[in-house]
């Protein structure tokens, strides 16, 4: 693929517009090729979470999950005038008659701390960990690598779930914008990230979301 170069003076439009190309290999990191799959296909989730045939699955999970990762720094930082110290002092929520009971495990022992600061905390310990050359080395998925995407997998998915019971229009009207929850959710399930009793927002809000679309 050609190289792409953002300019002085380009439209708006114009900005990032890398020609797409079918073949992740072209691609010079399997996140940029899900990045230009965003731009292409922003609504297409099945096409946005299955792994193509010409690409490793562990690195289709790692890719992924780095992307999750940047994205959710926006969902996070869209929280920051609804979600405070003092409006929401601490983590916890009620859904499908089950409490969840927030503690980040950014302290020790994990503590209950204000939602916006378990949201970023959570969001930075994975970064953290997502660069480590020893779970990552080069960027290569080791088993125990896998392990720590499962934990933060579940961990960030609460704050899906905390956004769709306490700031519901805030959730809706992102995830109108991104369906990064719902990718979130279905790239979980495809590739068993995600425990059947983690997964808190029940399949119907999807099905009515895509019934009334």
């Amino acid at each position: 693929m050609k190289s792409f170069v953002n300019k002085p003076g380009m439209k708006k439009e114009s900005f990032n517009d890398v020609p797409f190309d079918e073949n992740p290999k072209n691609y010079r990191t399997t996140q940029y090729y899900i990045q230009a799959l965003l731009r292409k296909f922003p609504d297409d989730i099945e096409r946005l979470t299955k792994c193509p045939e010409e690409e490793d699955s562990n690195s289709w999970i790692y890719g992924n999950f780095r992307q999750f990762l940047m994205e959710l720094n926006y969902f996070a930082y869209a929280h920051k005038d609804v979600s405070t110290g003092v409006t929401m002092p601490k983590m916890s929520f009620k859904i499908n008659g089950i409490d969840v009971d927030c503690r980040t495990a950014a302290k020790n022992p994990p503590a209950v701390v204000p939602a916006i600061d378990y949201i970023t905390e959570t969001i930075d310990m994975a970064t953290v960990s997502i660069l480590d050359q020893k779970l990552f080395p080069s960027g290569v998925m080791t088993e125990q690598g896998l392990g720590e995407i499962k934990t933060f997998m579940r961990r960030l998915y609460r704050v899906f779930s905390y956004s769709y019971v306490c700031h519901f229009e805030l959730f809706q009207s992102l995830e109108e914008k991104t369906h990064l929850c719902e990718r979130f959710t279905t790239f979980a399930k495809r590739y068993d990230l995600l425990a059947p009793q983690d997964i808190h927002i029940p399949d119907s809000y999807w099905e009515n979301k895509k019934s009334s679309a």
